[in-house]
């Protein structure tokens, strides 16, 4: 919370924001970056979970200067905050449960063979959550066509 100078019209200014206090967990890279970027453009707390591995957008030219900081990383996840997380492992994956619990909205764009929760799971953490599930490819169990946005 800020503290300070001006700082109520800071609070005031982000209470008024149309999506204020919504919960987003971005679980995204290339295809679902931007829903995660506009969400938290509009006042959305949006925290992005990356894998441990890293994320290619990390290392996506073009960069800032000499640096290895990609420009489109910075651009698309703008407004987010980020943690790393292991989802293989049971402490980061209880983690990211009670993460999930506490969501309002999930954005995914996981491969079929990484997802870390099935749709069953999924509603039995958080039965409000809603899901945007982001695939290039069809996935017959998370998307009717190609390049689809499933809403859940």
């Amino acid at each position: 919370v800020p503290r300070g100078r001006g700082s109520r019209n800071i609070r005031r200014m982000a209470s008024t924001q149309p999506l204020f206090g919504l919960r987003v967990l971005d679980c995204t890279s290339w295809f679902g970056a931007l829903g995660g970027r506009l969400l938290a453009d509009a006042g959305a707390d949006v925290l992005r979970v990356i894998p441990s591995r890293g994320d290619v957008f990390e290392g996506e030219a073009p960069y800032f200067g000499s640096s290895t900081a990609s420009i489109q990383d910075a651009w698309y996840n703008a407004g987010k905050r980020v943690l790393t997380l292991d989802l293989s492992g049971a402490q980061d994956r209880a983690s990211f449960v009670k993460l999930l619990a506490a969501a309002d909205i999930l954005i995914e764009q996981w491969d079929p063979q990484d997802i870390p929760l099935s749709l069953e799971e999924l509603a039995e953490v958080n039965p409000a959550l809603a899901r945007v599930s982001v695939s290039p490819i069809r996935a017959k169990a998370r998307c009717p066509a190609i390049g689809c946005i499933l809403l859940r």
